[in-house]
């Protein structure tokens, strides 16, 4: 637990000092999980509801840009940074071992990520609604 709180306190000093540009605070992998598609699925047009979802040979990155936290994420599409994309990116809180930061993106979609600094895991829900197809879904992955 002593870790974590070199961690997080380190995590605070990331995010909230100006001279920390472009700093990777924790890398996850893609992740696996589940999403359930509201409308339909994308290829066929049916009703689906609950499938095994996830992100392969992928990436969750929590980077500090000065003062604010962005979300990098690496797919099999390419690399996007989350407030690049337009998104509002917001730590709610660090509380040892955990912090939690929220993506919202102009388009809709919103995302939570919780990062745990201890156990090197991050656990995130995302929800698309009026994108492509609505859908919600939650994914856990293992850090570095």
């Amino acid at each position: 637990m002593r870790m974590a709180g070199v961690f997080a306190f380190g995590l605070m000093v990331c995010v909230f000092s100006p001279q920390a540009w472009g700093e990777t605070i924790i890398e996850c992998d893609g992740g696996q999980g589940k999403a359930f598609y509201y409308d339909n699925d994308p290829e066929t047009g049916a009703q689906i509801g609950w499938i095994d979802d996830g992100m392969t040979d992928g990436a969750i990155v929590l980077v500090t840009n000065g003062d604010s936290a962005d979300i990098i994420i690496k797919d099999a599409i390419g690399t996007i940074s989350a407030s690049a994309e337009g998104a509002t990116v917001t730590v709610l809180d660090v509380h040892e071992p955990f912090v939690d930061v929220l993506v919202a993106y102009p388009q809709g979609p919103k995302e939570l990520y919780t990062f745990d600094l201890d156990l090197r895991r991050v656990a995130w829900s995302q929800h698309k609604f009026g994108v492509m197809f609505d859908k919600a879904q939650t994914f856990v992955a293992d850090c570095k």
